[in-house]
């Protein structure tokens, strides 16, 4: 599964060299998309987006060159990344997922997903999607049932859309991010001493490092491959 031909220190510093300034560069695309989407009212602050997703795609750098991560399925995380800061961002801001920025990440993220499925030859891979959002989704649905405090409509809708990419992966891994996701807020509640934070930065970041870091899930062929033909 691995190909550490270009694994080595200078690769890596290289990949590091590109994506965390591409990071920071669209980092301030995910600001100005997350104001929008909480219609200008709060205007979100630029330098903490650019500072997270520079560092989120930069830490993608080691998986890539190590081979462990195929790059057919790289435009996941890197998706997954940027709608996440956005989301964050209006979650922190304003404690709110705006349907505005969870419901359009569903276009590009099915159709990086549908390509990948169909460049791997891993069809089937896609109902682990479906049943993942499902799963992530209802689980969050029925607690918002039983204690409509604890949970909020948009974290209910966000589960739907992470459900995808984790069941992707593997539709087993949607408990456990369910279950870090959970630990991340009681544990922000204990240090903050508040008992009403936003729910979705505890979702974004164990889904997006399932989709990140996915092997040996996902069939990963020698980088080399790509650099040869």
């Amino acid at each position: 599964m691995f190909d550490c031909s270009l694994a080595t220190p200078p690769a890596i510093s290289l990949a590091v060299g590109v994506l965390f300034p591409l990071g920071w560069s669209c980092g301030a695309g995910c600001a100005h998309l997350a104001t929008r989407a909480l219609a200008g009212a709060t205007p979100v602050r630029v330098l903490p987006c650019r500072a997270a997703l520079a560092v989120l795609w930069a830490s993608l750098a080691p998986a890539v060159c190590y081979g462990g991560l195929d790059l057919r399925w790289l435009p996941v995380p890197v998706l997954v990344g940027w709608f996440g800061v956005a989301l964050a961002a209006c979650d922190l801001t304003v404690a709110r997922l705006p349907d505005r920025l969870t419901f359009p990440v569903l276009v590009p993220l099915l159709a990086a997903l549908c390509h990948w499925a169909v460049a791997s030859q891993r069809g089937a891979a896609l109902w682990g999607g479906l049943v993942g959002s499902l799963l992530f989704g209802g689980c969050y649905a029925l607690v918002r049932l039983a204690r409509p405090d604890v949970l909020g409509p948009g974290d209910v809708k966000l589960g739907c859309v992470l459900g995808l990419p984790v069941g992707v992966v593997d539709p087993l891994a949607v408990p456990a991010v369910i279950l870090a996701a959970a630990s991340l807020t009681l544990l922000a509640a204990v240090l903050t001493l508040r008992w009403r934070l936003p729910h979705g930065p505890a979702m974004l970041l164990p889904a997006w490092l399932v989709t990140a870091f996915p092997a040996p899930h996902l069939p990963a062929p020698p980088i080399t491959g790509y650099l040869t033909g």
